[in-house]
């Protein structure tokens, strides 16, 4: 199956293994960022930096069946992603602005609102969870929204390189 994202088509096996090579570069970034501090980064840069490891955090918790971390990690990599997609706006400068991220990335443009929408639906079982009201979360929720968030993590990462491109 491939997906669309802008101009760029690839499958999901191509889409997989350049994320993985991503993860390696943000790993490496990280270790370099950690002595000269987020200060000099652009503040969508240090957001996508920090989605990177929220996703990895999500896998290994995955991977060692902690469905309820990985699905708490997946949520916060969602939110660091929309803050890069947000600090990539008008909206950022706005002063008067809501305070829930998705509020925020609803008022970017129509595709904002779309994940927004798309994430909301996870709030209430992440807060759930959060509180321990709920437990025994299921894998397939979890694998649904860690899919969910790679894609979003994807299209942002190649709006953020378009715009680079283009500045």
């Amino acid at each position: 199956m491939s997906q669309g994202v802008g101009r760029l088509v690839l499958a999901q096996d191509d889409k997989d293994q350049i994320m993985e090579v991503m993860m390696s570069v943000v790993q490496m970034e990280t270790k370099k960022v950690s002595s000269s501090g987020y200060s000099k980064m652009p503040k969508h840069r240090v957001f996508l930096l920090k989605a990177y490891g929220l996703l990895k955090e999500a896998q290994d918790k995955y991977d060692s069946e902690e469905y309820d971390a990985a699905l708490e990690s997946a949520y916060r990599c969602a939110l660091r992603v929309a803050g890069a997609k947000v600090s990539l706006s008008r909206i950022a400068r706005r002063s008067r602005k809501p305070q829930s991220a998705w509020l925020q990335l609803q008022l970017v443009d129509d595709v904002g609102r779309e994940w927004a929408k798309k994430f909301s639906a996870y709030s209430r079982i992440r807060s759930r969870v959060a509180s321990g009201m709920e437990y025994g979360v299921s894998p397939l929720l979890v694998e649904e929204l860690m899919a969910l968030v790679r894609d979003f993590l994807w299209e942002v990462e190649c709006e953020a390189g378009e715009l680079m491109l283009a500045a």
